[in-house]
Order: C-alpha cells, then sequence, then structure tokens
C-alpha cells in the first residue's frame, strides 16, 4: 500500500502598512499617508498577479493559512479589504487560519463583524499594557478602558483571537525613573481569559526613538518573563513557542509556518517571502523582501531584494527557529540533510544537557521553559559547537 502524501501548510501574509502614528519602540515599516490606500490596494493586487506567474505550485496548494498585519490594518474600510481578499477568489486557496491585526483604537464592532462575513477567523489584538501609563510611555494611542471594551467587542464574534502584551519595561528614561505592576495587569487578562497570548520582551532597534533614552533594567526583563510563564501555566496555557502562549487547540498555525521553515508569500512594502520549490529557489530555498518603502512598492512592485540560502545559512535556520518552540530540535532529521555537522551539534547538545539547559524529550532536543529567558545564549553555544 502507497503511502498518503502528507500536504505541508504555506502562508500568505499581507501587509497593511499604515499608521495613525508610529509607537516609540516600533521597528516594523508603517507609513501615516493614508492617501495612498487606493493605490496601494492596485499595487497589492499587481504582485499577487506576479507571484502567481512565478510560483504556480504555491498557489495549488489547498492548506494555507493568511494573516493580514501592519501596521494597523483597522485604518483600512471593510470595503477597501475586501478588494484585497478578492485577490484569491480564484485560486484553490481554503484558508485554515485567517488572521487579522486589530488595535484597539481603530476597531469598531462593525469592522469586526465585517471581518467575520469576510471569512476571517481570528483577531490579534495590539494591547501591549492594561496601564495608561505604560501605554502612554510606548507611545500607543489606545487606553485600558477602550482596550477592555474592544477585547469585549472581539468576543462577540470570535472564539479565537489573541492579545500581545509587552513585558521587561522597567528601567530609566530621560534620567527619570519607569515602573509597571505587571502582576496588577495580569489580573485583568486573567478575567478576560484569552485563548492566545503573545508576550513580547521590549527591545529597541538602533534608530528608533526609545534608543538613545531608554535604559533597560535587565532584573525587570527576568522577573516580568517569570511571572508571566508561571500565570500561563496556572491558567492551562500551553508555552509552545518563547513569546507564546494557547489553550489547547488555539496555537497559531501561521506562525508555526516561519517556526517550521515552510514556504511563504509575502505581500507589500517590506514583506518577506521563503519559496523552497521552484526552479529558481535553490537547494536551500529563496529568501525574497520587498522593499520598505510605500511609494517606490507602488511604482514597482518588484523592487526586491533577494537572497539564496547557503548550507549554513539553512542549518542555523533549522537550529534557531526549532529550539525557540516546545516541540524542540530533531537532530536526526537534521543528520540526514547536514551528516558532516550533526555530530558537533550532538556534542554542544549533550555538554549543555549535563547543565540542564537542554534536554532531550521524545526524540527531540529543547530548551527547558525556566531557561528560555537566555534561549538566545544556549542557541549562541551550540552553534558556536557547530563552527557557525
Amino acid at each position: 500500500m502507497s503511502k498518503v502524501k502528507r500536504s505541508i501548510l504555506k502562508g500568505i501574509y499581507i501587509h497593511i502598512p499604515f499608521c495613525k502614528k508610529r509607537c516609540h519602540y516600533c521597528g516594523f515599516y508603517s507609513n501615516t499617508d493614508t492617501s495612498l490606500i487606493v493605490d496601494y490596494i492596485n499595487a497589492l493586487a499587481k504582485e499577487f498577479e506576479i507571484k502567481k506567474g512565478l510560483y504556480p505550485h504555491f498557489f495549488n496548494s489547498k492548506k494555507t493559512t493568511l494573516y493580514i498585519g501592519g501596521g494597523n490594518p483597522g485604518l483600512i474600510e471593510l470595503k477597501d479589504l475586501e478588494k484585497i481578499l478578492k485577490n484569491f477568489q480564484y485560486t484553490n486557496f481554503s484558508f485554515e487560519e485567517s488572521t487579522i491585526e486589530a488595535n484597539p483604537d481603530s476597531i469598531t464592532e462593525e469592522k469586526i463583524k465585517g471581518y467575520k462575513e469576510l471569512g476571517i477567523n481570528r483577531i490579534s489584538i495590539g494591547i501591549q499594557s492594561f496601564d495608561d501609563k505604560t501605554l502612554n510611555f510606548l507611545g500607543r494611542n489606545h487606553n485600558v478602558k477602550t482596550a477592555i471594551k474592544c477585547i469585549e467587542k472581539v468576543k462577540k464574534y470570535f472564539n479565537n483571537f489573541s492579545i500581545d502584551i509587552i513585558g521587561g519595561i522597567g528601567g530609566s528614561f530621560n534620567g527619570g525613573k519607569i515602573k509597571r505592576s505587571l502582576e496588577k495587569e495580569i489580573r485583568i487578562i486573567e478575567e478576560l481569559d484569552p485563548p492566545h497570548l503573545s508576550f513580547y520582551l521590549l527591545s529597541v532597534e538602533e534608530g528608533l526613538p526609545f534608543f538613545e533614552r531608554f535604559k533597560f533594567d535587565e532584573g525587570i526583563y527576568v522577573d516580568d518573563y517569570v511571572m508571566f510563564c508561571s500565570f500561563a501555566k496556572d491558567n492551562g496555557y500551553i508555552h509552545y513557542e518563547i513569546s507564546n502562549f494557547a489553550k489547547k487547540g488555539y496555537e497559531c498555525l501561521h506562525n508555526k509556518i516561519y517556526w517550521d521553515r515552510n514556504e511563504y508569500l509575502g505581500f507589500g512594502p517590506s514583506a518577506v517571502s521563503f519559496i523552497k520549490k521552484c526552479k529558481n529557489s535553490g537547494k536551500w530555498g529563496l529568501r525574497i523582501k520587498n522593499i520598505a518603502d510605500i511609494n517606490r512598492y507602488i511604482k514597482n512592485v518588484q523592487d526586491i531584494e533577494s537572497e539564496y540560502l547557503d548550507d549554513m545559512s539553512a542549518l542555523y535556520e533549522s537550529i534557531f527557529l526549532s529550539l525557540r518552540t516546545a516541540k524542540g530540535l530533531n537532530l536526526s532529521k537534521l543528520k540526514k540533510s547536514f551528516p558532516d555537522k550533526a555530530e558537533k551539534i550532538l556534542g554542544q547538545l549533550l555538554n549543555l544537557q549535563e547543565s540542564g539547559f537542554v534536554k532531550l524529550e521524545k526524540g527531540k532536543w529543547i530548551i527547558p521553559e525556566k531557561h528560555f529567558i537566555i534561549s538566545n545564549e544556549i542557541i549562541t553555544k551550540i552553534l558556536e559547537g557547530a563552527d557557525l
């Protein structure tokens, strides 16, 4: 009897680059000129047709996810979102999960209801904090009252939704102290009981407003992360990736595509695509990044940067991404592609196992949750040992 070939999930990402204003910490590409929306939607349609011609194997897939992110997708009208989604009308895609990001200050009940009618089945809400002073510090446009009302509205129409929270907010800013009680905010989260949580520790890239003026308190980083992990465990969340927690059955399918290094196509300025199975993808895959400039994108949607991954890049990603997840690293599988490196990697894993920084569980190497906070350091040790 022949084996049934398992279909691998692929992902579509659409970037909506419009924001009312840029938050102080945000490194994602955005633009405040909403007069460009019509031209932008037309450009998206052009990019869609070009990619459809270039990667027909992708568009023959049936198991697919959709993620609409930003920026702030809530700034575009439902009729405009419908135009964007019409691009998929004549494809084989049947989205197993379709997510849209939303900010509390720009999403209405009418839009929430409209998203559902358009076939979207998951909403990711950018809350970031349930403390007004912290929200002001971050440069967010909403307050706590607005955030709670937003979640209550979403719950009327969606069982599957997520909220983003930022931790590690502590230190000095312009010479003054920044204080925030995450413990109080956790009580609010507990009452709201979202099925999915993303918890990110505040990081600031060079060139952003915070970079020169904010000095981190590393102790707050650790305390917040430990506290949040403990809360999540006590409330029945599965810690399935360093920054992501879900009730059973509510893990984000789209993000798993990135962590598993499966194929995805990105649309819009700054969006990234990863293609493994086409004539020009090379042995380990082709990564394509669209120009991070909406005006240039509108003029020429093929204004891109592309990179063919070499052996070491593919190996690095395979280790780094898998060890961020609770599923862990399958070294036996890795050995088939990189036999010369696998023994060195195993040696490093065994050394780290003695100290408890990694463990072997059901044939997979994982980083225990208590060491997730130093996962970058652990992964760096593994990579250095493999001469990467």
